[in-house]
């Protein structure tokens, strides 16, 4: 079995019915809407170089690169033993022939910046045509719905961390480990903003490391064929 490590600063509540919303459930809310690049309603109070910042739609902006240098020098620092390339899992319209910028890249770039071992970061990942956006998609979701239609476009060099703005069920990450495994890359660990929750937790904004197993299932015929009647 083989597993992939990813890191999350933040648990984002995704859930509203039947739940009040307290104040650190919006602020982690406003953290991962600023990184996505996405409006919200109200503001949150961070302390930023020592000093309180009220954040809003206005100003949304200058919390990313602060965002993503924790994650960076934080995180990765803890986490990863190596030099290492990062590789964004591409966005919804990230596809092959579709010209950037892309924000996912650019953040992955902040990312890197702020990280000491990064030594790049490398789009490798493309979808074969562009996609709709994942939150507007309902149902399960399975690497297998996501993996056939990852394409790789660019050679890593390194070992490599995934990056994405945020992970629910974690099968785009999952599927893009398998594409980079197939290649031959060596995926150390990925790495998020946020991390989706349906119930409250006590700490929203904290380090958390989740597990995902990689291998797809598998119902192992020939140890059930070999078991006596």
């Amino acid at each position: 079995m083989t597993i992939l490590r990813v890191g999350s600063l933040c648990r984002y509540l995704t859930e509203s019915e039947g739940l009040t919303w307290r104040g650190a459930d919006f602020d982690a809310r406003n953290i991962v809407k600023a990184v996505k690049g996405s409006a919200f309603g109200g503001y949150s109070n961070f302390k930023v170089g020592g000093v309180w910042k009220k954040f809003d739609n206005s100003n949304a902006e200058e919390l990313v690169p602060v965002i993503l240098g924790h994650v960076g020098q934080r995180l990765l620092n803890h986490a990863v033993d190596r030099d290492f390339v990062v590789v964004p899992i591409p966005n919804s319209g990230m596809a092959q022939g579709v010209g950037g910028p892309f924000r996912i890249v650019e953040l992955a770039k902040m990312l890197c910046d702020a990280a000491p071992r990064c030594l790049a970061v490398t789009p490798a990942l493309r979808w074969a045509q562009v996609r709709t956006a994942s939150h507007q998609v309902s149902g399960r979701r399975s690497p297998d719905q996501y993996e056939p239609h990852l394409r790789y476009v660019e050679q890593v060099s390194g070992p490599v961390v995934l990056f994405d703005d945020v992970i629910t069920s974690g099968s785009q990450m999952i599927a893009a480990a398998r594409v980079l495994r197939g290649q031959g890359v060596n995926v150390v660990m990925g790495v998020t903003v946020g991390n989706t929750v349906k119930d409250q937790r006590e700490n929203t904004i904290e380090w958390v490391m989740n597990e995902f197993e990689l291998d797809p299932p598998a119902f192992d015929l020939d140890a059930f064929l070999r078991e006596p009647f």
